[in-house]
């Protein structure tokens, strides 16, 4: 009879401990250091079943003067959105405040040349959030070898061509991405996490990650979002941007789905890495991340679900400690064998033409419709947006 009562007891723990944990499935990362050219594995992670949101800290930095954010819709958002078109950040506040300031601008090297590449926000001291597309090419569509993109300039709070210098840059050259992505290029998880040699965040602070199971959740908040486009709005070609300075828009999102939040304002090339960002001007996290543009549908931000949360989460607190020690595979990798590492010093060119921007991004993998995802049968297939 005690047998059977211990026996009991136990298996009520199991349970218990099943309802509140889970281990996730393909939710493992895979780390790519450009300086060593090796991929390594970061095994999956246990997801927190019993929570239906959850969320990292967010810190304001060293640095002075946090902004106060609209937490209204605007009554200037565009017909059809809750959202609003973008304006000139410098337009509303001032670019070196909190939480403008964890904004940055992605350069990349290719051929000995500095290039545009997207935006992003810093998640930590040290770490930023990208889209994957951004960092991660096939440069020739006959070339089915995986290729990386080299060492990464970042620059928080760039605008109107200007580094801040009481907040500097410095340079990426160890990325993560989703395996799923890794391996597919699973759209689905279309995020990359960039490792920076300075934790650059201390100074600019930096925004958590979040993420809710509540769908009301997205449409009944406000969300803010800073980029930086840099080429001929797709509808409008009166409209040039040339990627030198920081963007905002805010309001209400209109698309929620099991893999995508989003809203019906078109996106603009360059904008590609920035996120969507919930604040009421007492906490800021980030949802999700600009992946690409639907057409009739607007624009769609890759959301944070918990499968994606906890790996991240597990990134950020841990980062090197739960490395696997074996390579994945070894890959061919142009940057890794004719490498031209970033001067982080290095003189910012003027603006390039929209022609040569274009030429940059003409080889993005290309794969997966979100019609299937939003139950969108019979529209127009989605482009990624850069």
């Amino acid at each position: 009879m005690i047998y059977l009562v211990k026996h009991r007891i136990l298996l009520s723990i199991c349970l218990l401990l099943a309802t509140h944990f889970a281990i996730a499935q393909n939710n493992g990362l895979v780390r790519y250091d450009a300086i060593n050219g090796t991929t390594d594995y970061i095994k999956d992670v246990q997801v927190d079943t019993s929570k239906l949101s959850n969320s990292t800290i967010f810190n304001t930095g060293e640095l002075s003067n946090v902004a106060d954010l609209n937490t209204r819709k605007s009554l200037s958002h565009m017909p059809g959105s809750g959202f609003t078109d973008v304006y000139s950040a410098s337009s509303w506040f001032n670019t070196s405040t909190y939480p403008a300031r964890t904004a940055v601008k992605l350069f990349y090297y290719r051929n000995g040349s500095l290039h545009e590449l997207c935006s992003g926000t810093l998640i930590s001291d040290n770490m930023v959030v990208t889209s994957a597309h951004c960092i991660y090419y096939y440069f020739d569509e006959t070339d089915l070898e995986r290729n990386w993109l080299d060492s990464i300039l970042v620059i928080p709070s760039y605008d109107n061509s200007t580094i801040k210098p009481e907040i500097g840059r410095t340079i990426s050259t160890k990325f993560y991405v989703f395996e799923n992505w890794y391996d597919e290029i699973d759209l689905n998880y279309d995020m990359a996490f960039l490792e920076l040699q300075k934790p650059i965040g201390n100074k600019t602070g930096w925004v958590g990650i979040g993420y809710t199971e509540q769908s009301d959740f997205y449409t009944n908040s406000i969300f803010h979002n800073f980029s930086y486009p840099s080429a001929v709005h797709p509808f409008d070609s009166t409209r040039i941007y040339d990627g030198n300075m920081l963007f905002y828009s805010y309001g209400a999102l209109d698309t929620v789905a099991k893999y995508e939040i989003g809203h019906k304002v078109n996106a603009i090339p360059g904008q590609s890495g920035s996120s969507v960002i919930h604040s009421d001007n007492s906490v800021y996290h980030v949802y999700g991340v600009l992946s690409n543009h639907l057409y009739g549908y607007g624009t769609l931000f890759n959301r944070i679900t918990p499968n994606k949360f906890y790996a991240i989460k597990n990134l950020l607190e841990n980062e090197t400690a739960i490395i696997d020690g074996s390579n994945i595979e070894s890959i061919k990798n142009t940057a890794a064998t004719n490498k031209t590492s970033i001067n982080e010093n290095y003189n910012l060119t003027s603006p390039k033409s929209n022609a040569e921007i274009a030429k940059d991004f003409l080889n993005k993998p290309t794969k997966k419709s979100n019609k299937k995802r939003l139950g969108l049968k019979g529209k127009s297939k989605k482009k990624l947006t850069e």
